[in-house]
């Protein structure tokens, strides 16, 4: 009689709602026991590792982008040149390079070979040195072409005046990145310096006259 009472209790205890609720929080918990074990296991396995950068030179930005998040990688443009190697609108140097090692999520700077050369604003460069003007134009991204010596009295490598293809450049005007520009540059030589400028400013009475 006491143990058909006990099977009878312990049914009416597993149809209870006290059971079911045990049950339930006790697999709650341990489904987040084993999803905090796996988190762990993904951190901790992953520890230390490093990637190894692919070569993207010589691809556009689009194929590249979609190598670097195949290797959870970030990419950045961070400078376009015009001239140099590579075709136009590809990757031409990458930071860090390739099959270097670096961590999950690291960035790679790249530059990229412009469709086009980027436009420069020329600066005032009249009544300078000529060490001045040549480092304000290689800053620029500007080449020194020829260098015209204008003999003077007073003054000794200044620049009297900026040309691009025969015409006179003034402070604002654009060029492509990457062009010669030529110098008129002071030259004094005493005497002989007064005679030629005379000289020149006879010779120029049926001429154009450039602005210096």
């Amino acid at each position: 009689m006491k143990l058909k009472q006990f099977f009878i209790d312990l049914k009416d205890y597993f149809l209870s709602i006290y059971f079911w609720r045990t049950v339930l929080g006790l697999t709650i918990f341990i489904i987040l026991i084993l999803v905090g074990v796996s988190i762990y296991l993904r951190i901790y396995t992953r520890h230390g590792q490093t990637i190894l950068t692919p070569e993207l030179r010589g691809l556009t930005v689009e194929q590249a982008q979609k190598i670097v998040a195949n290797r959870h990688l970030r990419l950045k443009v961070i400078d376009s040149i015009y001239q140099g190697i590579g075709a136009p609108g590809t990757i031409v140097d990458q930071t860090p390079p390739s099959n270097f090692h670096v961590k999950e999520g690291r960035t790679i700077f790249v530059t990229i070979k412009a469709l086009s050369p980027r436009m420069i604003t020329v600066p005032n460069l009249t009544e300078i040195s000529f060490v001045q003007a040549q480092y304000d134009l290689q800053r620029l991204g500007l080449k020194v072409g020829n260098v015209i010596y204008k003999p003077t009295a007073n003054f000794d490598n200044l620049v009297l005046a900026v040309l691009y293809k025969g015409d006179t450049l003034r402070p604002g005007d654009k060029l492509p990145q990457g062009s010669a520009v030529d110098l008129v540059v002071a030259k004094r030589n005493s005497e002989e310096a007064i005679a030629m400028d005379s000289l020149a400013a006879d010779s120029t009475q049926d001429q154009m006259p450039i602005e210096f």
